[in-house]
């Protein structure tokens, strides 16, 4: 797609069956994203079952829990993407997720 430009782009399988993923696009603005950025980071089972995940898929950015739940945020994509991979580190017990 003309004028996208992948920043992120990075998955982590983990030995306990779980898996991160963040991609973060530089995209045209446009109504459905008017900062200019795609967002997906997510954390979760192999079977797909959402731990956490923050994304702006509808044009809002939101964090979603495993519990189903997704509230809109106000904050920075770059911020939660520092506090997705501290997130992660924290329940994997590790230093670096990539």
């Amino acid at each position: 797609m003309p004028g996208v430009e992948r920043l992120v782009d990075e998955t982590r399988w983990f030995d306990g069956g779980t898996v991160a993923r963040a991609v973060i696009l530089e995209v045209p603005k446009s109504e459905e994203y008017p900062d200019g950025y795609k967002i997906r980071l997510h954390y979760g089972t192999e079977e797909g079952k959402t731990l956490l995940r923050y994304d702006n898929s509808h044009g809002v950015f939101e964090k979603h829990t495993g519990e189903g739940d997704a509230e809109a945020i106000e904050l920075g994509y770059f911020e939660a993407y520092e506090r997705f991979k501290e997130h992660v580190k924290e329940k994997e017990e590790v230093d670096r997720i990539w």
